[in-house]
């Protein structure tokens, strides 16, 4: 009989998989997973206590089967992302499995079709081998931020684009606004060089500077909103780097090269529409 567990969400199947699971009556779950298998759930959590009750059942490579059948059948449907939160769960706990290194790379090639340096990334990550899957995956993560259009900030030339990876070579261009095709080695990048995430204020003003530009005219409060979340400690530096067009005026970017940049030219460098920003400031605050 199966056992009940404690869960407060889930669907009548996933709670009916975790209770089998945690009875250890593995003739049963078979049956069970093909429901599951028609709507694979999109949550991680489901999968860590679906794995975590069959090891205490002492029925582990039953748990890792099926899991892997579930990872056929979402990748069949091109789910990439929901592939990958089932290979995170399942990567620390079979470190070594030659499937879930054949799934990882399939749900790569499928969600990053379209990438220059795909084959390149596949390999350094170590995927096929000289690497558990959990390395593979931070290592195949760590290098896709070196992919081109990322944003790097130096501290003098301020916020760059990566225009072009050559792993093989360990060569890395990236394009500056005072200095276009910088050449860098990827150590070079990691060891010199700050990553900036494509959602922070800075990578935002060098890729799309016309978006954020409207942003500040349109609505200042927007703009303060993703300053906040991009600042680390406050975000009046990073305010202070960007000039908000006023009504009726045609924008224009006044912005210093970096942070350290952005201190020297406060004065100069300062935000118009000050008082509107303030407000917003404290809307968003409060």
């Amino acid at each position: 009989m199966a056992k009940k567990i404690h869960q407060t969400s889930g669907t009548p199947v996933e709670r009916k998989i975790l209770e089998l699971a945690a009875a250890g009556d593995t003739a049963a779950l078979e049956d069970s997973w093909l429901e599951l298998l028609e709507t694979p759930p999109d949550n991680a959590q489901f999968y860590a206590r679906f794995i975590r009750a069959m090891n205490k059942a002492k029925a582990p490579g039953a748990a890792h089967n099926l899991l892997i059948i579930l990872l056929d059948e979402i990748s069949g449907r091109s789910q990439w992302l929901d592939a990958i939160k089932v290979i995170d769960t399942m990567a620390e706990v079979w470190p070594d499995s030659s499937e879930l290194r054949r799934q990882m790379a399939r749900a790569f090639r499928g969600l990053y079709a379209g990438h220059p340096n795909l084959e390149q990334l596949i390999a350094v990550s170590k995927l096929g081998k000289g690497a558990t899957v959990e390395q593979a995956l931070k290592r195949f993560r760590a290098f896709l931020k070196l992919s081109p259009g990322e944003v790097y900030q130096h501290a003098t030339l301020g916020e760059g684009i990566v225009r072009k990876l050559d792993l093989p070579e360990n060569r890395i261009v990236i394009d500056f606004p005072s200095e276009s095709g910088r050449v860098f080695t990827v150590e070079g990048v990691r060891d010199f060089l700050k990553y900036v995430p494509p959602g922070h204020i800075l990578a935002q003003r060098a890729t799309n500077p016309g978006k954020l530009l409207a942003l500040g005219g349109e609505n200042p409060a927007g703009l303060v909103r993703i300053a906040l979340e991009s600042a680390e400690t406050s975000f009046a530096p990073i305010l202070s780097s960007i000039s908000i067009p006023a009504a009726g005026h045609t924008p224009a970017l006044r912005c210093a090269r970096s942070p350290e940049h952005a201190r020297r030219r406060r004065r100069s460098c300062s935000l118009t529409r000050k008082p509107l920003l303030n407000r917003a400031s404290r809307r968003l605050r409060s």
